[in-house]
């Protein structure tokens, strides 16, 4: 689905590292496989500021951000608890870039629950990646 909602721009590569790794996946255990597949590269970690306040319950996230920096779009009523997220993550906030970016409450959950719900993914995802869903049957009903 990635390669489809990005086959149009090509300052994009699909990279399928993940995917073809035996499981467990963990974001931790990737990102060597990134860095060593891009020598050099600086790596962002690119979420939603609800992925972000979660980032205590990942595993090992101090190992994460020693690897990467932090690429955090706002979401519409989330606000981020710093002293928390420091608490359980120290120097979190010191290895976060927040993007200047729309902000929209679009999540892989929220999709996932909006074709449960049976309702429609026009204009939340590219028509190519609602096809694919609808075809392969994902997520319920579409």
């Amino acid at each position: 689905m990635t390669q489809l909602a990005i086959q149009d721009n090509p300052a994009f590569v699909l990279n399928r590292t993940d995917a073809e790794r035996p499981p467990p996946h963990r974001t931790v255990t990737l990102l060597p496989h990134i860095q060593t597949a891009y020598p050099g590269a600086r790596l962002w970690l690119l979420m939603g500021a609800d992925s972000l306040a979660d980032m205590p319950n990942w595993v090992e996230p101090a190992r994460i951000i020693k690897q990467c920096r932090l690429g955090v779009l706002a979401r519409p009523g989330v606000i981020v608890d710093w002293e928390v997220l420091e608490t359980a993550v120290p120097h979190i906030q010191a290895a976060t870039d927040w993007l200047d970016g729309p902000s929209v409450s679009i999540s892989s959950t929220k999709v996932r629950q909006w074709v449960a719900d049976g309702r429609s993914l026009r204009y939340l995802l590219p028509t190519a990646v609602i096809e694919y869903i609808q075809q392969h049957g994902l997520y319920g009903r579409v």
